[in-house]
């Protein structure tokens, strides 16, 4: 299902039809009819009556929606070795994801923002924003309360992904 999810939770607006969806997922149509149908049924896409051919989008404002996306993101930043790299080259007391990944609301444009709870220390992330086809945005600060309060506050309302 994580292909053809994620084809939805990155382009939260777009309307898709049954082949585009086969074709961008590499997936034969009888499969992907069958996914998108599950997708529908668990209330993270919504089928929208159209002629000649019904349409496809996400329930953006469904809660479950929401929860999968953000799930599946965080899970894909594990997955591409990121945190264990940040870990292990930086020593941080805490990275936490923010901003957009962190509410469920990105797309294929967003980036990911991590607050860094360490001094600055130059990180290629080439490998991993090409994995994760997002942007990766570092905020390095080891004393947290030097940090603006909005910076704070969207942080504090993160996800603690280490430490």
């Amino acid at each position: 299902m994580g292909q053809l999810a994620e084809l939805f939770y990155e382009n939260p607006g777009k309307e898709f039809y049954l082949r585009q969806v086969a074709r961008l997922t590499k997936t034969p149509k009888t499969t992907a009819s069958g996914k998108l149908k599950e997708l529908v049924k668990q209330g993270i896409v919504i089928r929208k009556k159209d002629e000649p051919y019904d349409k496809y989008v996400a329930a953006t404002e469904n809660m479950l929606y929401k929860v999968y996306k953000k799930h599946f993101l965080i899970e894909k930043i594990y997955s591409s070795g990121l945190i264990q790299a940040l870990a292990e080259s930086i020593y941080p007391k805490a990275i936490v994801l923010f901003g957009s990944v962190a509410k469920g609301e990105y797309d294929k444009e967003s980036d990911i923002d991590l607050y860094i709870m360490a001094n600055e220390k130059e990180v290629n992330l080439g490998k991993f924003e090409r994995a994760l086809n997002h942007r990766v945005n570092l905020f390095f600060e080891p004393d947290f309360r030097k940090l603006s309060e909005e910076l704070r506050n969207n942080i504090i309302n993160g996800i603690p992904l280490y430490g």
